[in-house]
């Protein structure tokens, strides 16, 4: 777990090595929503065609995605 500090801008820094595992660069894009009370940050598809692709396809539904981001962060919180 990282912690980070606010800037009187509402900035925040993704630390180095999470930039490094989820490839974050500069000028990319992540997604910041809010699951069960929990501020979640989400990279966004860099490749407009690759995020697309398949769209109407999904392997699971967005129901089983939100679930599982929340075991995540309870698994998380337990470690803490």
């Amino acid at each position: 777990m990282s912690r980070v500090q606010v800037s009187p801008k509402g900035q925040v820094v993704i630390p180095a090595s999470l930039r490094k595992k989820y490839n974050i660069g500069p000028g990319d894009r992540v997604e910041v929503i809010e699951v069960s009370n929990e501020i979640v940050i989400i990279p966004v598809e860099r490749d407009p065609i690759r995020t697309a692709r398949g769209f109407l396809k999904f392997d699971r539904s967005t129901k089983e995605i939100i679930t599982e981001i929340k075991q995540e962060i309870k698994k998380k919180k337990e470690e803490r």
